[in-house]
């Protein structure tokens, strides 16, 4: 199964966020503040919203790095939602799930 964030409406985004959460903080005594979302057929536009509200500060993909006609400028990068609301988002730019932290791989990060 490959998560797809364009297909659910906003209101199963937010519930996921809400369980998520009650979870984290019931097993570690504190929410989480990482969406990590590291393939997905789409993003919505609405998740930078969504994360805020949910108290995600930070979003980790890997999907970005392997567009191959619209090779993305950054690893780091803000994401500003619909609404102007903000989250900080990374991608590991070894282009990999499986990076072993060779030297070339972490040339690649530079």
């Amino acid at each position: 199964i490959e998560m797809d964030c364009n297909m659910p409406s906003g209101e199963s985004l937010v519930r996921q966020f809400l369980i998520g959460q009650r979870f984290f903080e019931r097993e570690f005594g504190a929410p989480c503040d990482v969406f990590w979302l590291p393939d997905t057929f789409g993003y919505s536009s609405q998740l930078p919203q969504i994360m805020r509200s949910a108290g995600i500060q930070f979003f980790l993909t890997q999907k970005l790095s392997w567009n191959l006609f619209n090779k993305f400028p950054h690893s780091v990068f803000r994401w500003e939602g619909l609404d102007g609301s903000e989250v900080i988002g990374h991608f590991p730019p070894a282009d990999s799930y499986n990076t072993s932290v060779r030297v070339d791989e972490v040339i690649k990060t530079v």
